[in-house]
């Protein structure tokens, strides 16, 4: 097992690509910890993983304060002993939104949750993996954070922010033995795409067209991006550090 014997702190974790990432992370043999704005989604994915013969944990809170953060990471460390891999997942999109139509509010919002968020909560599980000088940090970030996008304006800054933060953070912890690397996920099936479709039309009509935006033809999957997820976690990568790997179905080429 890839994960035998080490601790994951999943944000966002209870639907989407968080909730496929604790699943097999559990199926790797870590021990996960989910946390999350609500608790119902969280406690399901916990209850998946103990069937399993999994251990995991559920711990409500927001990413965007600080004392939540620490209040999470207290919580993993006090279920599990230690973090040993933090995926930053807990995201959020305003769209059909170019700068002229984006008001101060949305893009406050986006970058509290999406860089804000991101950094307090690596902020939180930093002085444990400093102490062991060892531990994996992955963001989400997106695509467009590579390469921008059309309507997405807060998004698309807020996701290149992560991938900055990510590339400095791997060079700041680099001799601390500590890994930071983002996966820039395309279009993926999750909850998230599914209510921006129907703020864009209706599932019906936009999918087809977010599908063809991709070279291969289709939309993504969660358990596509938790494999990159858990690779990167691995010792399988254990020479990679600093790295925004697309996983986008040949949108980025």
């Amino acid at each position: 097992m890839k994960l035998q014997d080490r601790t994951i702190l999943v944000t966002g974790g209870g639907t989407g690509i968080a909730r496929a990432v604790a699943l097999k992370a559990a199926a790797e043999g870590a021990s996960v910890v989910v946390c999350g704005r609500r608790l119902d989604p969280l406690e399901e994915v916990v209850a998946r993983v103990e069937s399993a013969g999994g251990r995991a944990s559920a711990v409500s809170g927001d990413v965007t304060r600080e004392a939540d953060c620490i209040r999470i990471a207290e919580h993993a460390r006090g279920a599990f002993g230690s973090i040993d891999i933090l995926f930053n997942n807990a995201g959020m999109i305003c769209r059909e939104k170019p700068v002229h139509a984006t008001t101060l509010k949305e893009w406050e919002d986006t970058f509290s949750v999406n860089v804000t968020g991101t950094f307090l909560m690596s902020r939180a599980v930093l002085p444990g993996m400093l102490a062991r000088r060892s531990g994996a940090i992955i963001h989400n970030a997106s695509y467009v954070g590579l390469a921008g996008g059309e309507a997405i304006a807060a998004y698309a800054a807020s996701k290149g922010a992560v991938v900055l933060l990510t590339r400095s953070m791997a060079l700041d912890y680099a001799t601390a033995g500590i890994r930071v690397n983002c996966v820039c996920p395309g279009s993926v099936d999750t909850p998230m795409l599914d209510r921006e479709m129907e703020e864009m039309g209706g599932a019906e009509t936009v999918r087809p067209l977010f599908a063809q935006k991709h070279p291969l033809g289709r939309i993504g999957t969660s358990e596509e991006v938790a494999a990159a997820v858990i690779f990167l976690a691995s010792d399988d990568a254990a020479f990679i550090t600093g790295t925004a790997l697309p996983i986008d179905g040949g949108r980025l080429a």
